[in-house]
């Protein structure tokens, strides 16, 4: 089911939805969503912890962790603890990391903020 920014975060096979016995339609009453928003949250924010583990591998392929830590503006060593699942990112983190992932991206993003400070050598 479709859970904020996540197309398709799968449902805990544990938790029973009342399903009409005829159709097969299930019914999600506000009882029911009450009792399902903690369990998604749960699984989203496992799910973000996940990619983005593997994200920061895939980022840091051509740049040192600490040098994409200090362009990103993040503290020293919040990577690694995003790397070990041990912090929890937000979606715009792990949006960020997937485009960082691409070939060039994060060098690019270096040479952007090298020259923030002078316009004119932007583009």
């Amino acid at each position: 089911m479709r859970y904020r920014n996540i197309g398709a975060l799968p449902i805990p096979a544990d938790f029973s939805i009342p399903t009409c016995g005829r159709c097969a339609a299930e019914f999600l009453s506000p009882a029911t969503c009450d009792q399902l928003g903690p369990l998604l949250l749960r699984s989203y924010q496992a799910a973000l912890r996940g990619a983005a583990a593997q994200l920061v591998t895939a980022a840091t392929a051509n740049i040192s962790q600490r040098k994409l830590e200090a362009v990103l503006g993040v503290s020293q060593g919040y990577l690694s603890r995003i790397k070990s699942q041990s912090g929890q990112p937000s979606s715009l983190l792990v949006a960020l990391l997937r485009l960082l992932a691409q070939p060039g991206a994060a060098a690019e993003l270096e040479r952007f903020f090298a020259f923030l400070g002078c316009p004119e050598n932007l583009g």
